[in-house]
């Protein structure tokens, strides 16, 4: 059965999963950070810099007094300045020896000593973004006799991850032999752009906050040149741009972004599935579905050897052939139970191979001796099986209810006949199959891509926010599916009437009464029904129906005991054919003047 109840349920737990990934990751987002770092460094010809930070500090949703920024070889008396238009701007610069007033931990993956600026007000308490102006002078930016400059930027110990970091050197002198690095586990190059005489910038994005736990820095960013000839700098000193929008981009429009980016594809592959997945059958009333070519053997001339003209075939959804379905008494011709049952679930399950062993049952091939435990022994009709040799392995009997590897080996050899069922072209539309494979293929490649891309790609705020909503895409396109493509399985013309039978079958062991059952009994069938029923899911009605009737026991003590045995033999089996289980018992980057590095407090 295509059970598209189960499929829905399973696409719509995935699409709010991605909901779920999405919303955690743009709050994530939204967490504390720096979102841009914008620093100028001015060198006069004494060597002495005068360095310009505006920070705008994104503390999310988190309540914090300010911020505070630990610079090395800054010095007590030192002219500071400091300004924020939206948050308190008071500070002070604490000695690095003395207690914090920002109740914050030094953190340093160096020698050198750093002196705090400790910015805000212990009383107050902000969050959202803010921007920090912060100006300061040092006196060891340059080296080799101020021939030369040495700077780290951006230091190794900020507490955040900063987003974007735009850095100016300017000098009053030609900057030779010039480069910049990025510094974290290893040394990577960055692009240094002449903005005019004696100025350089460089520009990078999403730098790592320090990790205490794997004695990890954070990303820093050095600078280094030769001072040429005298050049005349200009006087103007670049500009920050204006801080961002404070965005409020927190779970809940990461949760509707994410829903919608997966439920839209899962819904589309869903009803591309519905439509491809529709049955074959022959084009008419019920009659004509159900047995088509059939009504026409009598057209024509057998001397003029005229052939019955073909019926047009139709497409119509599982469900609507199970309505065409009409009561049956009596189950279709020429096929066992388990083929009927595989037939109408389109797949194969543990009942169907249950339905092969009560099958045997019924024909004498096997036996049943007692409850606990049940004892499959070899019946008294002789019977050349290779799964039942398998199974027996030149054994009598088998105990069932506990492991038994030559009964699993057996029992796994019937599965893969059932699943061979599936190929029959006489039931199944070959192109449906292979539609069914690739379909099933991609959607596993979809989920492995989006789950990499949505969990772990797409968690590194707005740049990544793209990468998410592609990864909950995938998740939603993909799931949906997989759980669809056994719906791809289509029946012919003749597997859908056989289906029709085999659906007007069900219905009669659904709906059977007692009376039928000592009919059954009456005719000695009911070993027989006992396994259709087992192998269309319908065993619970039936075999207590049998357990009920001292009649049918009377009638046909043989097929009573076998349905006796039908109401358990699933999870007997399960058992046998379960094996045990068994038990087991960075490099930091030191050098250069500044650095340093900051967060909240």
């Amino acid at each position: 059965m295509k059970r598209w109840r189960g499929s829905v349920l399973i696409v719509g737990i995935t699409v709010l999963i991605a909901a779920v990934i999405s919303g955690a990751h743009v709050a994530g987002s939204n967490s504390e950070r720096v979102d841009r770092l914008f620093v100028v460094a001015t060198i006069d010809q004494s060597g002495r810099a005068d360095v310009q930070e505006v920070i705008d500090y994104d503390f999310g949703q988190q309540d914090r007094r300010g911020i505070y920024r630990d610079v090395p070889d800054l010095q007590q008396g030192t002219a500071i300045s400091v300004n924020s238009p939206t948050a308190p701007d008071g500070f002070i610069l604490e000695d690095p020896l003395a207690p914090s007033r920002c109740n914050v931990s030094t953190t340093s993956f160096g020698d050198r000593q750093a002196a705090r600026i400790c910015i805000g007000d212990p009383d107050i308490f902000i969050d959202g973004r803010h921007r920090y102006s912060i100006d300061y002078q040092l006196d060891t930016l340059t080296v080799d006799g101020n021939l030369g400059v040495d700077w780290m930027a951006v230091g190794d110990t900020w507490s955040v991850d900063i987003e974007e970091v735009e850095i100016h050197l300017r000098a009053p002198y030609e900057l030779e032999l010039s480069s910049c690095v990025v510094i974290d586990s290893f040394e990577s190059a960055c692009q240094l752009e002449p903005v005019g005489p004696g100025h350089v910038r460089v520009v990078l994005t999403n730098l790592d906050a320090f990790d205490l736990e794997w004695d990890r820095p954070s990303e820093a960013v050095r600078i280094k040149a030769t001072f040429g000839q005298p050049v005349s700098l200009a006087q103007s000193v670049p500009m920050p741009p204006a801080m961002n929008p404070d965005e409020d981009r927190g779970f809940l429009f990461g949760g509707i972004a994410g829903l919608l980016a997966a439920a839209v594809p899962a819904g589309l592959m869903s009803a591309r599935a519905s439509r491809a997945g529709k049955e074959q059958v022959w084009e008419g009333s019920a009659i004509d579905a159900r047995y088509g070519q059939a009504q026409l053997s009598g057209y024509g001339s057998e001397a003029s050897g005229t052939p019955p003209p073909p019926i047009p075939v139709a497409r119509r959804s599982e469900a609507e052939l199970r309505k065409m379905a009409t009561v049956e008494y009596l189950p279709p011709e020429g096929i066992e139970p388990w083929q009927g049952g595989v037939l109408a679930d389109a797949d194969v399950k543990q009942q169907h191979q249950t339905a092969w062993l009560l099958q045997h049952a019924a024909d004498g091939h096997v036996a049943f001796d007692g409850t606990d435990p049940t004892y499959l022994v070899r019946g008294p009709n002789p019977f050349d099986d290779a799964a039942l040799d398998v199974m027996f392995s030149g054994r009598r009997e088998v105990a069932l209810g506990e492991y038994d590897p030559q009964f699993a080996a057996g029992w796994q050899e019937v599965a893969k006949r059932q699943g061979e069922s599936l190929q029959d072209p006489e039931h199944w539309v070959a192109a449906g199959e292979s539609m069914r494979n690739a379909t099933g293929c991609f959607g596993v490649l979809a989920i492995l891509v989006g789950f990499i891309m949505a969990g772990f790609l797409g968690g590194g705020g707005t740049i990544s926010f793209p990468i998410l909503m592609i990864g909950c895409v995938l998740l939603g396109g993909g799931m949906a599916s997989v759980v669809t493509s056994s719906s791809l399985r289509v029946r012919t013309p003749h597997g859908s009437a056989l289906f029709m039978h085999v659906e007007g079958f069900r219905k009669f062991i659904q709906t059977a009464t007692l009376r039928e059952v000592e009919w059954a009994a009456e005719h000695h069938l009911l070993s027989r029904y006992s396994a259709w029923a087992v192998a269309l899911g319908e065993s619970k009605n039936w075999c207590e129906l049998v357990a009920q009737s001292t009649t049918a026991a009377r009638l046909d003590p043989y097929g009573a005991r076998v349905a006796g045995t039908a109401a358990g033999l699933g999870a007997v089996a399960g058992s046998s054919i379960t094996a045990p289980s068994s038990s087991s018992g960075g490099s930091g980057g030191g050098g250069g003047g500044g650095g340093g590095g900051g967060g909240s407090w």
